[in-house]
């Protein structure tokens, strides 16, 4: 998985060959109780979205906290962003999640 920093965003792609997952988050040291979700659209698909906010929310939360507890930090997510029609394998989300915030911070 390749790991950038653009315009304020740790952005990770996987591609595994027959499936590709892109997340971009925002992180902050302040805690937070909403985060701003920003639909990526780069190919300008018309499909409609395959990714359900609420569980991506969810899988992106369980990421951060997975890290927090073993780098012992306390980093909240304020913004993600994400391509609304990559499949739908959110404990891949998790799994991003984690490697973005150890590879780009």
């Amino acid at each position: 998985m390749r790991v950038i920093s653009r315009n304020g965003f740790l952005i990770g792609m996987r591609d595994t060959g027959d499936q590709q997952h892109y997340l971009g988050l925002k992180v902050s040291e302040q805690p937070t109780d909403s985060v701003t979700f920003i639909q990526y659209n780069p190919k300008e698909k018309k499909v409609d979205p395959s990714i359900d906010e609420v569980f991506l929310a969810e899988s992106v939360k369980i990421g951060i906290k997975k890290y927090n507890a073993d780098k012992g930090t306390a980093l909240a997510v304020t913004e993600i962003k994400y391509v609304p029609y990559d499949l739908p394998n959110y404990d891949v989300y998790t799994i991003m999640t984690e490697a973005i915030l150890s590879k780009g911070l």
